[in-house]
């Protein structure tokens, strides 16, 4: 081989060794970018998830606030700035890379609270139209009856369960509307207790009826500062004004016992534990004559108790059950989330819920909103 052809070969060598080591190189760098980007969809992760937990927590509480840990192996760290109404967010997902560096990816935003008035619906919802109407099961025992209301004599004062309606008792009263029913109807009494005043057949299977669940916690901004308590007893006279348009909202922390008591005013009581009528107890609206609708609401996320010779003008909603004994006298509506049980000597005087006080479950309840008006994210 000549001088010239060991020259090429040689240069031959060379170049194919360098081209293997580029070859290499230009893999490594490739998998590296693979990866990096693997460890940058990583950031991204951590920044969002951040970022969501600071939405969370400026709906809980419009503050000042920072957050940080972990989320698939990234880290987060969030900043919640706050200035009057204007919130700033910024979310940093990090973590360490294929570069022996550090994959980052951060997202601002900016958000506006801005307060919202109640606003109320035209009626109120399906559950309440009912002068009676339960979750689960209903059981009329002894000598309980129903009327019309005062303002509308024709207007039919109808019982509804999603459950299984019994009527054990007869008695002398007949209950002023129709007794529908989903999961069947007992009682040899049950066709001749009800007496419908538009007519029509007493009592007759029915479809469900939606109850909402009364998640308390997201009323209470309805609340007025200052009214609110833990577990108390309310008589004598209730004066905190609270108009149709505005009505007052009190805050029970706890348990509510009602002795006798008048209150004036639109008035909704927000009761975390059970309620309960006592005694002779007369609760009413000192202007509450010949209203078409209730004025006062008394709203339980647990239990309701009446018991005695008691007399309540209102509508009424428990989560849980409702129960109702001695010569109760109610004038309004009744809602159950649980089983309703009338015993004893009850009468009911049908009138309608009034939409001013079921705001809470159809209309705007006000309080504030929060908007993102600014998003950014690299």
């Amino acid at each position: 081989m000549g001088k010239a052809a060991l020259i090429a070969v040689a240069a031959f060598a060379v170049i194919s060794t360098m081209y293997t080591g580029n070859t290499k190189k230009g893999l490594l760098k490739a998998s590296e970018r693979v990866a990096n980007h693997q460890y940058d969809t990583l950031a991204r992760s951590a920044a969002v998830n951040g970022f969501n937990l600071a939405k969370q927590a400026l709906a809980e509480s419009f503050a000042a606030s920072r957050l940080e840990g972990k989320f698939d192996r990234a880290a987060y760290n969030v900043s919640i700035s706050v200035s009057g109404d204007l919130a700033t967010v910024v979310s940093t997902g990090t973590i360490p890379n294929a570069s022996s560096d550090e994959s980052a990816y951060r997202i601002r935003a900016e958000f506006r609270r801005r307060a919202e008035a109640p606003t109320m619906a035209d009626s109120a919802p399906d559950f309440m139209s009912y002068a009676v109407l339960t979750e689960d099961d209903l059981s009329i025992s002894g000598n309980a009856g129903a009327a019309s209301s005062y303002a509308d004599a024709s207007m039919d004062a109808n019982f509804h369960t999603n459950g299984k309606l019994t009527v054990d008792g007869k008695g002398t009263k007949r209950i002023a509307g129709q007794g529908t029913y989903v999961d069947g109807i007992k009682g040899k009494h049950a066709d001749t207790k009800f007496d419908p005043v538009g007519g029509g057949k007493a009592t007759a299977s029915g479809s469900i009826i939606d109850l909402p669940d009364f998640r308390i916690d997201e009323y209470l901004e309805l609340a007025q500062p200052g009214y609110s308590a833990e577990s108390t007893t309310l008589t004598g006279t209730y004066a905190p004004g609270g108009t149709r348009d505005k009505p007052f909202v009190y805050h029970v922390d706890g348990d509510l016992t009602v002795g006798d008591l008048t209150v004036d005013g639109y008035v909704m009581f927000l009761v975390e534990g059970d309620i309960t009528f006592t005694g002779n107890a007369r609760v009413g609206s000192s202007g509450y004559g010949e209203s078409d609708e209730s004025s006062i609401a008394f709203y339980s996320a647990d239990e309701i108790t009446m018991n005695g010779n008691t007399e309540v003008w209102g509508q009424l909603y428990s989560a849980g059950d409702f129960t109702i004994g001695g010569t109760a006298d109610v004038y309004g509506s009744i809602t159950s989330g649980g089983k309703l049980s009338l015993k004893g000597d009850p009468t009911f005087h049908y009138r309608e819920a009034s939409a001013a006080l079921t705001t809470i479950w159809n209309g705007n309840p006000g309080g504030y909103r929060i908007r993102m008006i600014s998003f950014f994210e690299r």
